[in-house]
């Protein structure tokens, strides 16, 4: 038997709060919306969540994510922007994780260059 439906949460950042995990699950896709606006699908244990197009949000998923990969979405607030079309304007701010298991799908390891990070102190996430 397979499921033949899922439910869709749609995700109102003006309803959201720093340090809010918006997404816990594996990225599907993206796609346009109704306003030619761009949708970022995420799988989570409650069905899909939807991330509507934000600035930031669009440049972290089209750098960092292809679809299968295990990753947490986390809503920082909003900025405002200092330069550019936008100088002045709120933005939208996120923070991107992925799972240590999604660095082969990032960049393999022969194309990645390592910088001597020895004198920097250790962080845990």
């Amino acid at each position: 038997m397979k499921k033949v439906f899922a439910s869709r949460t749609y995700v109102k950042f003006s309803e959201c709060k720093p340090g809010q995990v918006l997404v816990d699950g594996t990225y599907s896709k993206s796609e346009m919306g109704n306003f030619d606006k761009l949708n970022h699908i995420f799988k989570t244990s409650g069905g899909e969540t939807v991330l509507n197009s934000s600035g930031k949000l669009d440049f972290l998923v089209g750098t960092y994510l292809t679809p299968g990969m295990t990753c947490r979405v986390v809503y920082l607030g909003k900025f405002v922007l200092l330069k550019g079309k936008y100088k002045g304007k709120e933005s939208h701010d996120f923070e991107l994780y992925v799972d240590d298991s999604n660095e082969a799908v990032l960049a393999p390891e022969e194309d990645v260059v390592r910088a001597d990070t020895s004198s920097l102190p250790e962080m845990s996430i």
